[in-house]
């Protein structure tokens, strides 16, 4: 008991959470998580607290007796856990509009996947797919895959990185990991500030967001183009803990370095994971070589190279695999 009555004095306030008070009167502010037997499960600074109901006022006893588990929203959007693709579509802030058709620093490298050397007709809004695991809670820190597809053909670019949600979908949310896709309205976003949007809107509305760890994959181009959202991670000290990439037989890990003016450090404890068809044409085992040898150039040597039999494909329990392994990270 004294170890509950302490924390009413010494745990610090956090902004926007409700107030609870004592039996005598000691207060402190955390956010309700949920009612559990005999005591009331609160969060506060991201850690759950367990109070005996028997310390709580009347007032708060009330509360928690009529309390309902809220809907879980993001950008006035309800988000429905446990697998379904979500999408948030809303106008990018004037700051971000302005940079997208003023700024050139996005997908502009000519030989990189979404390349895009002028702000797209029409791009005015952020589209930013989404999916949570069924015990979702946005007061903890999650960890997050972003999606990234190649860009072959005119329509690759019209669907964006959403078409492919549901190739991650499952393996995330069966793993407790929340999928991500970043897009506008025109689909494949010319513009990396377009993820500043994205993960604004999260941080400012769910604040485990803030903590998050970051992953990104693809396949082909998409294994290829994944490396850019990541150097935006690491740029704006974002932590990243892995890269899946399916089917790549390239890298320009280099240029999207230059184009950000990324720190080389934060690329050192990146997880990087290679899943290959052995009959692969497109991505043969030799090019692999190339870019293992590529990324340890660049001081990445936490690698793992998965082979299957098959061609140019994902392959499923490879996915599941490298989000395993990046979680392990510490």
């Amino acid at each position: 008991m004294k170890t509950v009555i302490a924390l009413f004095f010494l745990l610090p306030l956090s902004l926007e959470a409700r107030t609870w008070t004592d039996i005598n009167g000691r207060k402190i502010e955390a956010d309700m998580v949920k009612p559990d037997g005999d005591q009331v499960v609160v969060s506060m600074g991201g850690k759950e607290i367990n109070i005996p109901r028997s310390k709580l006022s009347k007032e708060d006893l009330v509360f928690v007796d009529g309390w309902k588990p809220p809907e879980l929203t993001l950008g006035g959007v309800v988000i429905v856990k446990g697998g379904k693709a979500n999408v948030i579509e809303r106008d990018y802030s004037p700051e971000v509009l302005k940079i997208i058709k003023t700024d050139k620093i996005g997908f502009t490298d000519s030989r990189a996947p979404n390349a895009s050397k002028d702000p797209i007709e029409g791009e005015t809004k952020l589209k930013l797919g989404m999916v949570v695991p069924a015990d979702f809670d946005p007061l903890k820190a999650p960890n997050v895959m972003i999606v990234v597809g190649a860009v072959n053909i005119p329509n690759d670019q019209v669907a964006g990185n959403f078409r492919l949600i549901n190739t991650f979908a499952k393996h995330c949310t069966d793993l407790g990991w929340v999928c991500i896709t970043v897009d506008s309205n025109s689909g494949t976003a010319s513009n990396f500030i377009s993820y500043a949007e994205a993960i604004g809107l999260m941080e400012k509305e769910w604040r485990g967001m803030a903590r998050a760890r970051y992953a990104a994959g693809g396949h082909s181009g998409g294994s290829k183009g994944c490396w850019g959202p990541v150097t935006w991670l690491i740029k704006n000290k974002k932590p990243v803990i892995g890269v899946f990439m399916a089917g790549c037989n390239q890298l320009f890990v280099a240029d999207y370095r230059k184009q950000l003016s990324a720190p080389a450090a934060p690329y050192h404890d990146i997880k990087a994971y290679f899943s290959n068809g052995t009959s692969d044409n497109i991505a043969p085992i030799s090019s692999v070589d190339k870019v293992e040898k590529y990324l340890k150039a660049m001081g990445i040597h936490n690698i793992r190279r998965e082979t299957f039999d098959g061609g140019h494909a994902m392959h499923p329990e490879h996915i599941d695999d490298a989000l395993k392994w990046f979680a392990e990270t510490k």
